[in-house]
């Protein structure tokens, strides 16, 4: 028997192969016409060098070079425009990038024999190049050459355009410039409102009532917010987060008007929305006029917690605005005149040292001792951070009165009689001002006793005591039975 290493070697090998036309040509291809292998011997041969004897690598094409005719012509002019402008575009210094972009604007129309796609994306780069330098003039006469090109038709798609149109709404986001940012505002939104899309005149326009809401163009405001409302009803559920932000902008401008009926009716309308349509941003603020509007009935507690919403929503996106809601917060929280400790959690905790919270914190502090004398020293001292914000400012009094009221009530309990002058002094107040609190407060049941005006003296009754009121129904009683007797006294005359 074979051992298997002699078995594997007397295996008949595979009966040959016959070459495969294909392969034959291969094999042939390997030899020039002389019979000698091509490219193995390391060296060039005739066919690597050019007419002039110099090597054909450099990639460029020679005299020689066949070119399929005209229309390959054009993809190379069209490539060379597209790689200029990638260069323009990549290049550091604006200036500069300008000078390059405006080049391969003006040569398009001479290349290609038509203003095309790549002249439009060189303007826009051009026209953030100019924003960017600060020269805004020039930056909206470029916006003037873009909205001509998106004219012509077959440059851009639709939703390259549609995509072209946002990126312009986008450059002057952060425009400082009010008088060039509402120009520019005013260009897009004539162009949108002819060509379209209406929602990107709706944003548009939603950002001008904006801008005209802080230069404190309020009318202006009320007529952009009625466009866009309008609009809205007829565009459906695609325009809900554009009626939205009118309504918003509908309660900012009650707000400053103090239209507190106003703010009621957005704040349900709005609260109807369906959760997916408000963004965190809608939602503080809507929180925040619920806050004033209960502030105004003065349901004081509940308009602290939709404070706090608003200021925590804030907070998490770094907002700006949550400084002012903490100060609403602190002044729902005094005028409470309940055990509400605004500093208890560590979101608020952490700005309470804040420049402009301290002067709050201070005052509350002053608040929950009664001290009516420091509470108008610390507003006194700090009147921007305090009654610098209109609407802390409309409350400042109410909040006063309540403290110097709580004063009050605190420093008559021991005594029968009290001057005027006295309270005056221990309040800080004009002698008229403290006859109109204390006749406000016997009004409202807070102090048993009565004013003597003439001599200028708080006259206080005893509390009183059950035995007391057991007096006083028996004196009532005896006061309708004497009457009886008067009346039958008078018939028994008579008769």
């Amino acid at each position: 028997p074979l051992r298997r290493g002699d078995e594997e070697q007397n295996v008949a090998p595979p009966p040959p192969r016959s070459s495969t036309a294909h392969e034959v040509r291969e094999e042939m291809s390997d030899f020039d016409d002389d019979g000698f292998p091509v490219d193995d011997d390391g060296f060039p041969d005739d066919a690597d060098f050019d007419d002039d004897g110099f090597p054909d690598d450099d990639g460029f094409p020679d005299d020689d070079d066949v070119f399929p005719g005209e229309e390959a012509h054009e993809e190379s002019a069209e490539e060379r425009l597209k790689n200029s402008y990638h260069i323009a575009k990549a290049e550091e210094d604006p200036s500069t990038a300008i000078e390059m972009l405006l080049a391969i604007v003006r040569e398009e129309p001479e290349v290609l024999g038509s203003k095309g796609k790549r002249g439009f994306k060189s303007l826009l780069h051009v026209m953030r190049c100019y924003f960017e330098l600060g020269n805004l003039d020039e930056s909206l006469k470029t916006l003037d050459s873009l909205l001509e090109y998106l004219q012509i038709p077959g440059i851009l798609s639709e939703p390259r355009k549609q995509k072209a149109i946002r990126e312009m709404l986008d450059t002057f986001k952060s425009c400082r410039d009010e008088a060039a940012l509402e120009k520019f505002l005013d260009t897009m939104i004539n162009y949108l409102e002819e060509k379209g899309p209406k929602s990107e005149w709706a944003s548009a326009k939603l950002r001008l009532a904006n801008l005209c809401f802080n230069q404190e163009r309020l009318q202006k405001v009320g007529t952009i917010v009625n466009q866009v409302i309008k609009y809205c009803e007829t565009a459906g559920s695609s325009a809900a987060k554009y009626r939205i932000e009118a309504l918003v902008l509908q309660a900012q401008v009650a707000s400053a008007t103090k239209d507190y009926k106003k703010i009621e009716q957005i704040y349900e309308e709005i609260k109807e929305q369906k959760e997916g349509v408000l963004d965190d941003k809608t939602k503080a603020l809507i929180n925040e006029f619920g806050g004033k509007m209960y502030m105004a009935r003065g349901e004081f507690e509940t308009a602290y917690f939709r404070f706090k919403e608003s200021f925590l929503a804030f907070n998490n996106s770094a907002s700006d605005r949550r400084i002012p809601l903490l100060k609403y917060m602190i002044l729902a929280a005094m005028l409470h005149n309940g055990e509400i400790n605004v500093f208890a959690e560590s979101e608020m905790l952490v700005f309470k040292d804040h420049k402009q919270i301290q002067p709050m914190a201070m005052l509350l502090n002053a608040y929950e001792r009664d001290d009516v004398l420091t509470c108008e020293r610390v507003i006194s001292d700090n009147k921007k951070e305090i009654i610098g914000d209109p609407f802390i400012q409309t409350y400042i009094q109410s909040m006063l009165m309540t403290i110097r009221g709580q004063v009050l009530l605190n420093r008559i309990r021991p005594y029968n009689r009290l001057k005027i002058t006295f309270l005056s002094k221990l309040l800080n107040l004009p002698p008229d001002e403290v006859e109109a609190l204390i006749i406000q407060m016997i009004l409202d049941n807070k102090i048993n006793g009565k004013l003597d005006q003439v001599n200028k003296v708080l006259i206080l009754k005893p509390p009183h005591t059950p035995l007391d009121e057991r007096y006083m129904a028996i004196d009532r009683c005896v006061s309708q039975i004497s009457s009886m007797l008067n009346q039958v006294s008078g018939k028994l005359v008579e008769m």
